[in-house]
């Protein structure tokens, strides 16, 4: 109606309301379609200030969550210098780009956004901009095997748990599941696992609930959780998790559930299956580029190929997946694939 009255500025908040709201209510795609009309209507008017900033943060987010890496670090590093951002916002563009250059293994460059993400929540005095940088920063630390810088990151963040949301606070015992994974603790894992999901459906989050789930399953697949059924209750929430994640058009989550039910496969003895969906995963996270989630899938693969028994295969996949985690500097991940290769 505004449009074709010829009123851009009612046009344009319009416009940013319906594109909000699509995003709040599940409609990513709706939501990226308005926010790019928005963007080219506010580029043509030369307009800045918040409603510009937002529609770049939302495009960043999008970007990503659509698979489209390289779009979403140029959103996000324009917004970063374009200088017409400060406070909350500009800590959300660092932190934007530096989870993406986290994702895609070039840590050096992502702690400095973690850092300039850090600096501007603790000059708003802002919590849960302080916490989802912290958690970042403890990411990187547990990836690259420094316990002592990632366990006092995560200890700030424990003591900050109870001034949290519900969302933030699951993101944070979400991220603290990881660690304990990371250095063999599981009954610590899956008690961080239960309490983020708990957080996750107060606050209905149904990203990270289905992250969350995904994690959960892989817990109940472990050999020490050895109770009846508990390969079909792992199949059940990876496929109930799977198809929130395909209603939110997460690719980088839908290729880790299909890692995941390979996995769930080779523990069945469906081989052939598990197969299928690792080279589903592959598929998907190849052309998302993210070398860690790859070499994952490599890994998975060659204890598959192994089982069945065609070692030249296992052997290639994993050297492939020893060389993607050597490239992103996780010697923890290299000595595992390592690991399983001479174990044959």
């Amino acid at each position: 109606h505004w449009r074709l009255a010829g009123d851009g500025g009612r046009y344009r908040d319009a416009l940013f309301g319906a594109a909000r709201a699509a995003m709040s209510g599940g409609d990513m795609r709706g939501a990226r379609d308005q926010f790019r009309e928005l963007m080219r209507l506010l580029e043509s008017r030369g307009e800045r200030g918040h409603i510009w900033g937002e529609t770049m943060l939302s495009l960043g987010s999008l970007s990503w969550r659509f698979g489209e890496f390289g779009l979403a670090e140029d959103t996000y590093r324009s917004a970063c210098e374009s200088g017409e951002l400060s406070g909350t916002e500009l800590a959300r563009a660092h932190r934007g780009l530096a989870h993406l250059i986290f994702m895609l293994g070039r840590y050096a460059e992502a702690v400095h956004h973690y850092r300039e993400a850090l600096q501007c929540s603790t000059e708003t005095r802002d919590p849960s901009g302080v916490a989802k940088a912290l958690v970042g920063l403890s990411r990187v630390h547990t990836r690259q095997g420094d316990p002592g810088a990632g366990s006092s990151v995560r200890s700030r963040l424990e003591a900050m748990l109870p001034e949290l949301d519900p969302e933030i606070a699951g993101r944070v015992l979400l991220h603290l599941a990881e660690a304990a994974q990371r250095v063999g603790d599981m009954p610590m894992r899956r008690a961080h696992l239960d309490s983020a999901r708990a957080r996750f459906e107060e606050g209905d989050d149904r990203q990270g609930l289905s992250d969350t789930m995904l994690e959960i399953a892989g817990v109940i697949m472990l050999p020490a959780e050895n109770w009846p059924d508990r390969m079909a209750e792992s199949g059940r929430i990876l496929r109930e998790a799977l198809e929130i994640k395909r209603s939110l058009g997460d690719r980088h989550g839908t290729a880790e559930i299909f890692r995941y039910l390979g996995h769930l496969e080779q523990q069945l003895g469906d081989l052939e299956a598990s197969e299928q969906y690792l080279f589903q995963s592959l598929r998907t996270h190849e052309a998302l580029g993210a070398p860690f989630h790859i070499g994952a899938v490599h890994n998975a693969l060659g204890i598959t190929k192994m089982w069945m028994a065609q070692h030249v295969e296992a052997e290639r996949h994993f050297v492939e997946a020893e060389r993607l985690f050597d490239s992103v500097g996780d010697a923890l991940a290299v000595s595992h694939a390592c690991l399983l290769y001479t174990s044959d």
